[in-house]
């Protein structure tokens, strides 16, 4: 549908805030910028929802932009040629999730026009939450691992800008930086995953059909997971096993339990309690998503080792109990 190519600007919107909050006089100007331009994609938004919800018998729409091409040399790790592509995929879960993410954006920013008035970093805050926006928006949107990891490393800058909102302080300084440290640990997670996933699939995919309208088909493309997970429980990839999905597996796992604060990895979220209530609204509730959806992303590879959805749900249980209990000691 052509109304879908407007995901483009969804992303393209609070990005083009924050760059123009840098022109703005003065600093209420520059936050109300970055505040509109959030909620007109908060609009577009709403209009891609409602697209999708009343035509959800048609299959997923994909556009596509190349990024670069990677041609390796015979006897190589990388035995197959990989064409690595941003782009968006629109279906019902991106769609759902993008009107989420906006709304809070658009609410948070909404709210920190007054808190955060006063504030000497108020133009620092506002275009780092755009920064954020966007990058979360094109996660949600995005329709390849690739894509996912280029986004996770730029919220990750934007929420280490944000949570050190008072960057002269010790006491808000130092657990920004230990939050930043902690997360950078699931980005590396999900490249290592984003190799392995090449390393193992790039020969395969380059023997199966081309989607429509790609060069070749994408080792990270989600639309291929599934495919992927099949052929290897069958026997069809060269070199990779159950063992090898098993440790896929629980690369993304770790990759998504450090993103959503789970486990040992909460530490990084009660870090940034020394930030103002905007900066903490905005990270706990866009931030610390980006491992739920992954999750989601994924599933297909989670489905055939044994116990990694179980060991997922005890992760997220064991998290849940033990942050009760804290907060009723």
């Amino acid at each position: 549908m052509a109304v879908y190519n407007v995901v483009w600007a969804i992303a393209l919107l609070p990005l083009a805030g924050a760059i123009v909050s840098f022109l703005a006089e003065t600093q209420r100007r520059a936050a109300q910028t970055c505040f509109v331009t959030t909620v007109l994609a908060m609009l577009l938004s709403a209009v891609v929802l409602g697209a999708q919800l009343t035509h959800r018998e048609q299959p997923a729409f994909i556009s596509l932009l190349p990024f670069f091409q990677l041609t390796p040399t015979e006897n190589t790790v990388f035995a197959a040629r990989f064409p690595a592509q941003i782009g968006v995929l629109v279906d019902s879960l991106s769609a759902t999730f993008a009107f989420a993410l906006t709304f809070v954006f658009a609410a948070v920013q909404g709210y920190a026009l007054a808190s955060l008035r006063s504030e000497a970093g108020l133009r620092r805050f506002f275009w780092a939450s755009s920064v954020l926006a966007a990058a979360m928006v094109a996660l949600v949107y995005s329709p390849n691992l690739f894509q996912t990891l280029l986004t996770w490393s730029l919220a990750s800058a934007a929420v280490y800008v944000i949570a050190a909102f008072w960057w002269n302080r010790a006491d808000a300084a130092t657990p920004a930086r230990r939050a930043f440290s902690a997360i950078h640990v699931a980005d590396v997670a999900l490249l290592l995953a984003l190799v392995f996933i090449v390393a193992k699939f790039g020969v395969y995919s380059g023997t199966v059909p081309a989607p429509a309208g790609q060069p070749a088909a994408d080792p990270l493309g989600f639309d291929q997971f599934t495919r992927n997970a099949l052929a290897v429980t069958h026997g069809v990839v060269a070199g990779a096993g159950i063992r090898a999905l098993a440790v896929l597996a629980a690369v993304l796992l770790f990759a998504a339990v450090g993103r959503a604060a789970q486990g040992p990895f909460h530490v990084w979220l009660s870090d940034t309690v020394t930030s103002p209530i905007p900066a903490i609204a905005l990270i706990t509730t866009t931030a610390g998503f980006g491992g739920a959806y992954l999750v989601a992303r994924v599933y297909p590879f989670l489905l055939a080792p044994l116990h990694a959805i179980s060991a997922l749900a005890l992760t997220g249980a064991v998290t849940a109990v033990v942050a009760a209990t804290v907060a009723l000691a």
